[in-house]
């Protein structure tokens, strides 16, 4: 097991993870997610923000330069590990995550979307990543 956050229980609103899963291994990743849940206040948020596997898939299927793209995106970023959007639903649903619901960059509807600087510093590719919300219930 991973060393826990050096926080109490319940100590925070939400939780920001904006590129920073995908560099955990993932046998490491239930454990994050479960700390993360712990260091939430009862109703409190988690915004996932990761590259979506399914974008990558996409790209690898419609042109054989894809497998280059998706090769340097693992090998020059130190990547881990790279998720679909069910994989991290459920996975998120197993540390105990409720009301998971993916969401829009920037999204206007999300307490935390105003966060988002992923799109931004990397040319406004939307599909790139996958933004996921889920809360610690009450």
């Amino acid at each position: 097991m991973q060393r826990p956050l050096p926080f109490p229980d319940r100590c925070f609103d939400a939780v920001f993870l904006e590129e920073a899963i995908e560099h955990i291994p993932h046998c490491a990743l239930q454990d994050a997610l479960s700390e993360c849940l712990r260091v939430l206040k009862l109703g409190g948020i988690i915004r996932i923000v990761t590259p979506d596997l399914e974008y990558f898939a996409s790209r690898v299927a419609a042109d054989l330069t894809g497998g280059d793209e998706i090769n340097a995106f693992f090998y020059n970023h130190g990547h881990r590990r790279i998720y679909s959007k069910r994989a991290m639903q459920v996975q998120c649903q197993r540390a105990g995550f409720v009301n998971v619901r993916f969401a829009a960059c920037q999204d206007p509807d999300s307490r935390l979307g105003y966060l988002d600087t992923h799109a931004d510093r990397y040319g406004r590719n939307l599909q790139i990543s996958l933004y996921l919300e889920a809360e610690r219930p009450r």
